[in-house]
């Protein structure tokens, strides 16, 4: 059996999460992806710019296959509802 692909999920951190990012997170968590490990990681920096650039590092460090960058206010949605897991899952 194939290793399953390791996808660091980063997200680069000012203020607080919006409940919607918890909600994706867990949909995506539970989610079953076939041959792929996801992982997450928040980091708060005093700015966007140098937290990307730390996750980038930590991605790199412990060999992740993939980085996604997923922002805290990024959602999509669609007739009004939040679709923003199925939309990131489809990106993987």
């Amino acid at each position: 059996m194939a290793k399953p692909r390791r996808i660091l999920i980063g997200t680069p951190l000012k203020g607080d999460l919006p409940a919607a990012y918890f909600k994706t997170s867990l949909q995506m968590a539970t989610a079953a992806i076939p041959n792929v490990k996801l992982d997450w990681v928040i980091l708060e920096g005093p700015a966007v710019q140098m937290a990307r650039n730390e996750i980038v590092a930590y991605a790199r460090q412990e060999k992740f296959d993939e980085l996604l960058f997923w922002d805290k206010d990024v959602l999509a949605q669609r007739g009004g509802e939040d679709v923003t897991s199925s939309a990131i899952m489809r990106l993987i």
